[in-house]
């Protein structure tokens, strides 16, 4: 075959919003980072009392996992071969216990907010998420994102957020009921409250990209096209 199609799972993760929190009172810290970061989750943790320093975000990064023709999932350097997921992937656990790994996303923030967080020294981080419950019409928590406390560094003009990711599939239908039996692996759809399911193709033997496509997807109608 001179071309090749591979699908692309995006799972976006909206991470959070962050408001920084002095934890020190006094004095100047000379450093290139900051060596004591203390995460607050917002609506778990109680509320800091301190002064609030300045706050950044939301961020929206994302996990792209690719799937190749070749018979396996790729994010980064982490190859996830489709014999090791059983018949497809399937459920969001599979893919989560085959990560196994926390995943670091880069923020650059302001100049001047870098600098007050490394003159301020120790601080605590509040960290939110503007995704919203539809049922409660309530910011969800970040916990609904990712498992555990996420680590936090500050370093470099940048944050750097750490945590193991949980993902999000939409399992009332499958590409089976929408396409039909024309893939040899099983593709979940995304959750679009989460992200979004799209692909691209290119030759096989130039570098060419032949170009892409971004699926919608509406929970109500599974056929709907997208509005223009």
């Amino acid at each position: 075959m001179s071309k090749r199609i591979c699908w692309i799972l995006v799972i976006m993760i909206i991470s959070s919003t962050i408001i920084c929190y002095s934890n020190y009172d006094g004095g100047i810290v000379n450093a290139e980072k900051l060596n004591i970061v203390e995460v607050i989750i917002d609506g778990i943790d109680d509320e800091p009392k301190s002064r609030i320093i300045g706050s950044c975000g939301p961020f929206r990064k994302a996990i792209e996992l690719w799937h190749y023709s070749g018979g396996y999932w790729k994010y980064n350097n982490l190859v996830i071969r489709d014999e090791g997921l059983g018949k497809g992937l399937v459920k969001e656990e599979e893919l989560e216990k085959a990560i196994n790994e926390e995943i670091t996303f880069e923020y650059a923030i302001d100049s001047e907010l870098y600098k007050r967080l490394i003159k301020e020294g120790d601080i605590k981080v509040v960290c939110s998420t503007p995704l919203i419950d539809e049922n409660t019409m309530e910011n969800k928590s970040i916990c609904d994102l990712f498992y555990g406390t996420p680590t936090i560094e500050i370093k470099n003009g940048k944050i750097y957020f750490s945590a193991k990711p949980k993902f999000h599939f939409y399992n009332e239908t499958s590409y089976y009921e929408i396409i039909g039996d024309q893939l040899n692996v099983i593709i979940p759809i995304v959750d679009p409250d989460y992200g979004y399911n799209t692909y691209a193709i290119w030759k096989r033997t130039k570098p060419e990209d032949w170009g892409g496509a971004v699926g919608y997807f509406d929970k109500n109608d599974i056929f709907a096209f997208a509005a223009v």
